[in-house]
């Protein structure tokens, strides 16, 4: 079961911290967004932070603990924050962005598997923005895709 993160919990820095390594980004945003964990043995094993603005939806950090990947929580994450901005968004259609590196390729086929579009991509966004490389899948990741689907 997902279910929305109480305010006197803590934060789920590991897995946070696993989809997006820079802490003081992660902290630009959290405390904007709401936060869907899932929890399986007891413990966080996923969650996703989504934010809902006047204009649009964004989600901004989808993660999964590496012992719990490949059973379908990513998508059910998504589509958890896609039933919960559905549920608020303020017009009809609106819009929900997801953005993500182009070496990031389980997230890209999760996304697309979940309905998201290529809409744009940005070239050498993680080089510029992040202060150490960041490697994916053996990849240095450089640009980042964003993607969207209206809902």
């Amino acid at each position: 079961m997902i279910r929305p993160l109480q305010p006197n919990e803590e934060l789920p820095w590991d897995l946070l911290l696993d989809a997006d390594p820079e802490k003081e980004i992660v902290d630009g945003y959290i405390h904007q967004s709401e936060i869907g964990i899932l929890e399986r043995d007891n413990k966080i094993v996923g969650c996703i932070v989504f934010q809902i603005r006047s204009n649009e939806a964004e989600l901004m950090n989808v993660a999964v603990d590496s012992n719990y990947q490949k059973q379908g929580l990513g998508a059910a994450l998504v589509e958890y924050a896609l039933k919960e901005i559905g549920e608020k968004k303020p017009f009809t259609p609106f819009s929900v962005l997801v953005k993500t590196g182009n070496s990031t390729l389980p997230a890209l086929a999760l996304y697309k598997s979940q309905g998201f579009k290529e809409i744009q991509q940005i070239k050498d966004y993680f080089l510029t923005h992040y202060s150490e490389p960041i490697y994916e899948e053996g990849m240095l990741l450089t640009d980042q895709i964003i993607l969207s689907q209206i809902i």
